[in-house]
Order: structure tokens, then C-alpha cells, then sequence
């Protein structure tokens, strides 16, 4: 998405009822990226002028810490600043306001718009070998279309699961979920380096069979 694309479908439309809401948009997204990691939405930050905090991303090193651990697993799976972050929405905040939202009048709607919009950058921008789903909410909304949230269904089907490198599939591309990498909820150290030889395995080359 485009800043002049949530400023006009997401903004103008919804002002009503969330007009108080930021919103965060990286300039720089690494479309071409081995590793696609995908969260649910940016942060709440510092008070910011204006709606939209447009932010480059350094993938070597962040800015922000909650990139740090996406450096970890990337630079292990020999992919060096070969590595991708998106979230479903756009709106900044903890993930409770998500059920916030969905209490709203067009709270639902509101949702809707944004991660239309982020499916149309999975399927025609990014082009991972690999995707990773770093929370546990992201990985209800794709896998069992949470909340009605995706009109066409789960994005990422039960049956697609790939037995023999444990993942699921969706367009030919290994799906992992996992839990968050960062954060008071963050995978412990054990999971999280089963996590990073599971990302290499896969990139490896073990072929995705049925």
C-alpha cells in the first residue's frame, strides 16, 4: 500500500470513527527477499506530526530492536540482508485494539480494506521462497480466516501442509508459523533456534511433496 493509497481508501473513508489513529508505511520494502516475515500491525510509537509515519528500513541493522531478531534468522539462513517484513494492517497500536476495532460500527470494513490491500502486495509484489507468520493473530486470519476478515477464505489452506518439511504451502511458497520473535511474548531460545534451522532446511532445498 501506498501513502496516498491509506490516505484516501483508508483515512478519508474511516475518519469518522477512527480519526485518531497513526499509521506506519515502510519506503523501502524488499520485494525480491529470500525470507518474507509477517506480523500483524506497526507498533505504537512516539507522538508523531501528521497521520502517516513513513520509516527505511536497514536490514543489516535496525533502527528499532524488533527487527533485530529478523536479522538473526536471516544472517543464520545465510541471507544476509536478504529478508522481508510486512504486517496485515497499517494502523499503529497494541493488538488489542484489534478487538477494539472489530467492536466499532465499521470496524470490520476498516480491517478489511487494509489487508486487502497486503494480499495484493503477497501475490504481486513479494517473491519469497520462504514465508514466515510471526504472530499468533496473523497466523488465525490467513490459516482459518479469523473474524470473516478475508472474503475469499483462508488465504493459506489446512490441506496445503507439506508433510515431509512440516509447512504448509501456498502458491508453492513453505508457510511457517510461528510466534512472535520479539517482545515480552517472544519465542524462548530453543524454539527459536529450531525456528532458524527450520527456515535453512527449507532453503536449502528440500523439495515440498505431498
Amino acid at each position: 500500500m501506498t501513502k496516498e493509497e491509506i490516505e484516501t481508501i483508508i483515512i478519508k473513508n474511516y475518519r469518522a470513527e477512527f480519526e485518531n489513529y497513526n499509521y506506519a508505511l515502510c519506503q523501502n520494502p524488499n520485494y525480491n527477499a529470500n525470507i518474507l516475515f509477517v506480523g500483524i500491525n506497526p507498533s505504537s510509537g512516539e507522538e508523531i506530526d501528521g497521520k502517516i509515519y513513513e520509516y527505511q528500513l536497514n536490514y543489516e541493522r535496525p533502527n528499532h530492536q524488533y527487527f533485530n531478531r529478523f536479522v538473526e534468522v536471516a544472517n543464520y539462513c545465510d541471507c544476509r540482508n536478504d529478508w522481508a517484513h510486512i504486517d496485515l494492517f497499517f494502523f499503529r497500536g497494541k493488538q488489542k485494539e484489534f478487538y477494539e476495532i472489530l467492536k466499532k460500527d465499521t470496524g470490520k470494513n476498516f480491517l478489511q480494506e487494509q489487508l486487502k490491500k497486503t494480499i495484493e502486495d503477497f501475490q504481486t509484489k513479494f517473491k519469497p521462497k520462504i514465508i514466515v507468520v510471526c504472530n499468533s493473530l496473523s497466523r488465525d486470519i490467513l490459516l482459518d480466516n479469523s473474524h470473516d476478515l478475508l472474503e475469499d477464505g483462508a488465504l493459506i489452506k489446512k490441506e496445503s501442509f507439506v508433510e515431509n518439511i512440516c509447512a504448509y504451502s501456498w502458491r508453492n511458497i513453505p508457510v511457517l508459523f510461528s510466534g512472535m520473535l520479539s517482545g515480552q511474548r517472544a519465542l524462548d531460545l530453543g524454539s527459536l533456534e529450531r525456528l532458524k534451522w527450520h527456515i535453512k532446511m527449507i532453503l536449502e532445498g528440500y523439495e515440498m511433496k505431498k
